[in-house]
C-alpha cells in the first residue's frame, strides 16, 4: 500500500478552499499518512489530524469570530492579537500536543531573523501554530525559542 500526505499551503481565508479538497478526497477514500503544513493549511491540517471533519472545521472557522475589532491592538506590533487564536486552537484541540494527534502533522513556519523554514513536529501544539500563521504587520509576532530545527521523516 502507497502512502500519501496532504500538503497544504497558506493565503489567509483560501486555506478554507482546502477544506473541499480533502472533502472531496475523503469521498473517494483517500486518507492522508500525513498532513504539513503552513498558515492557514497547518490550521487546516491540525484541526483535520485533530479528527475533526472538513464540515466540522467550516463551521468552526465561520463562529469563531476571530477577527472581530475586540483583537484589534493599537501599542504592539501588529493588527491582530494572537491570543485569541491560542484561545481557538486550546478550546478545540485542548490536549495541545503533536503526540495526541491522529495523524502526523508537520508545521512550517519562518525563522524571520535568519530566513528559514521551520519545521514542527512534536511538543505543544499551539505556539507552532500560532507561529506559521502569523503575517508580520498583521498579526503580532510570536517567538518561539524551543524548536529543533531538523528534517523529519515519516516511514
Amino acid at each position: 500500500m502507497k502512502k500519501i500526505g496532504y500538503a497544504l499551503s497558506g493565503g489567509g481565508v483560501r486555506g478554507l478552499a482546502h477544506l473541499g479538497v480533502i472533502q472531496a478526497l475523503q469521498e473517494y477514500d483517500i486518507k492522508p499518512h500525513i498532513i504539513s503544513g503552513t498558515s492557514a493549511g497547518s490550521l487546516m491540517g491540525a484541526f483535520f489530524a485533530a479528527d475533526y471533519s472538513p464540515k466540522e472545521i467550516l463551521s468552526i472557522a465561520k463562529s469563531s469570530g476571530i477577527f472581530s475589532f475586540s483583537n484589534i491592538l493599537f501599542r504592539k506590533q501588529g493588527l491582530f492579537a494572537m491570543k485569541s487564536f491560542e484561545t481557538l486552537y486550546l478550546k478545540y484541540i485542548p490536549h495541545n500536543s503533536f503526540e495526541q494527534l491522529s495523524l502526523p502533522l508537520i508545521v512550517t513556519a519562518t525563522d524571520i531573523v535568519k530566513g528559514e523554514s521551520i519545521h514542527f513536529n512534536s511538543g505543544e501544539l499551539a505556539k507552532p501554530l500560532m507561529a506559521s500563521s502569523c503575517v508580520p504587520l498583521v498579526f503580532e509576532p510570536i517567538f518561539v525559542q524551543w524548536y529543533v530545527a531538523v528534517g523529519w521523516r515519516y516511514t
